[in-house]
């Protein structure tokens, strides 16, 4: 992807795996979020999200291009493809051990089973229901490192 500059501080991936979302909880959290990283206005921010993703979950992603922004949160969405062979019989995944102090778990979920009580930012889950019905999902060869 060529980076194009974005306006809100905030990035967050749309990884999605067959009909469900990749989602994951924080340390301390119960709630569900999606992979992020504040960007700063970075001449990269697609770099950026890709590596917060992988640190966050083990998960190399492909950030393939914006499917849209929020001011609600201040977050551009980028659809993420996953790479490896994943569906969407596997829906937990384990945290890896350089993550586990900030990430407590990753799940795939339908996110359309999810509750607006259920996500971190209430306010951001119909945005995320949107940005997942405009997501693609394939995959691309490299692997998920554990």
């Amino acid at each position: 992807m060529e980076d194009a500059p974005i306006k809100s501080t905030h990035a967050a991936c749309i990884i999605r795996i067959d009909d469900h979302l990749v989602v994951l909880r924080k340390k301390a959290q119960s709630h569900f979020s999606l992979p992020d990283v504040a960007v700063n206005h970075s001449p990269s921010p697609a770099c950026e999200l890709h590596r917060a993703t992988f640190s966050a979950t083990g998960f190399n992603v492909h950030v393939t291009h914006i499917l849209g922004e929020s001011a609600v949160t201040d977050t551009t969405y980028f659809n993420c493809q996953l790479a490896g062979n994943f569906d969407s019989s596997t829906t937990s995944f384990p945290t890896p051990y350089w993550s586990q102090d900030k990430t407590s778990a990753i799940f795939a979920k339908d996110p359309f089973t999810l509750t607006r009580f259920e996500w971190h930012n209430s306010d951001e889950l119909v945005t995320v229901l949107d940005m997942f019905n405009q997501s693609t999902e394939k995959h691309h060869d490299n692997h998920r490192v554990e």
